[in-house]
């Protein structure tokens, strides 16, 4: 269950706050599912941990802040830490985690982002809008503002600490108040994109190749159709948040006709054409053509596909974005065709 809203953050001091000389340290987790006091720190309390129905994988939770009276739609990340702390995994195409926010009224804004693998993440998010370049971030003030550390004598805003609070999710739990509160310092790493050193599958057959998650890998293939996903919270079979590729023939529009009938009930949010950019081969042309877009607000969540014609055949990119549309976009990028078009 989502953590009670907390009250509008203050907006930002009119002059920049000292700069810290390092951050306090990070508390200890724990495993008890409620919130336990730091002895070490003594009024500090670590994040609170409440169990999930998932065996491998943990969650992370907390409410959205922003320095206006609406919070924007957002793309909040959790971007995995190396074993040099001092860097994050993504610098080398590493794992990261998206979710993307609708805009929210003050006192509702909160996010989840599901199946996270286990391990340290620094979890920031930045407005979708090319126009909103700030960012925001669980930083140590984030995290003495929710309690999470013990304040100064001034309280959390004398000497405020921007710098980013590691998180730590934990198999079988999810980690709460994890809230993107800290809007006033610099901001945080760029939003991460490199999928250089993902995984990369190559049907020859069908002449197309695309890249995956890290954490995922290739769940079936048959009939023309590859599927793409995390494993399963008891770690046999597909988890949720699939990515598929099937290649087909036929007409978009009436493809996008049928699907809408066989589905429940829904919101249609995007029905397009729409270019459609990929990867050429060896870094050559772009994939790039005029293709269909579909996406589908439905009771078990966010679908979307891209139906892109070649030649007779239509490759239809699909997934269910339970983890994150950032994670499928980004697939999409990776897309290409094999042989010189």
């Amino acid at each position: 269950m989502a953590p009670s809203p907390r009250p509008t953050a203050p907006r930002a001091p009119s002059s920049p706050p000292p700069t810290p000389s390092a951050p306090p340290p990070a508390t200890a987790s724990v495993d008890s599912g409620q919130p336990e006091v730091e002895t070490a720190s003594a009024t500090a309390a670590g994040p609170p941990y409440r169990s999930v129905d998932e065996e491998s994988t943990g969650r992370i939770r907390g409410q959205l802040y922003f320095p206006s009276e609406y919070v924007p739609p957002l793309a909040v990340y959790a971007v995995a830490l190396s074993e040099d702390k001092n860097e994050n995994e993504n610098r080398n195409g590493g794992r990261f985690y998206r979710v993307d926010t609708l805009m929210v009224p003050p006192g509702e804004p909160s996010y989840e982002i599901p199946l996270v693998e286990p391990g340290t993440y620094y979890v920031y998010g930045y407005p979708t809008s090319d126009e909103a370049p700030l960012g925001g971030s669980y930083s140590y003030l984030a995290a003495c503002e929710a309690g999470h550390l013990a304040p100064p004598p001034g309280g959390c805003w004398e000497e405020p600490q921007h710098d980013l609070a590691p998180v730590e999710v934990r198999a079988g739990q999810a980690v709460e108040e994890i809230n993107l509160f800290d809007w006033y310092g610099p901001p945080p790493p760029p939003p991460p994109s490199d999928t250089s050193a993902w995984p990369i599958y190559t049907n020859e057959q069908l002449a197309y190749h695309i890249r995956y998650p890290p954490h995922w890998t290739v769940q079936a293939e048959r009939r023309g159709e590859t599927t793409f996903g995390p494993p399963s919270p008891d770690g046999e079979g597909p988890g949720r948040g699939q990515a598929s590729v099937r290649v087909t023939t036929g007409d978009p529009q009436e493809m996008a006709d049928d699907l809408i009938e066989s589905l429940p009930p829904g919101e249609v949010v995007a029905r397009e054409w729409r270019t459609f950019y990929g990867t050429g081969t060896q870094g050559g042309a772009s994939a790039g053509r005029n293709s269909l877009y579909l996406a589908l607000e439905l009771p078990d969540g966010h679908f979307a596909w891209w139906f892109v014609p070649r030649y007779e055949l239509v490759y239809v990119v699909h997934a269910v974005t339970d983890s994150g549309r950032g994670s499928f976009d980004q697939m999409v990028e990776t897309f290409g065709f094999e042989g010189r078009e």
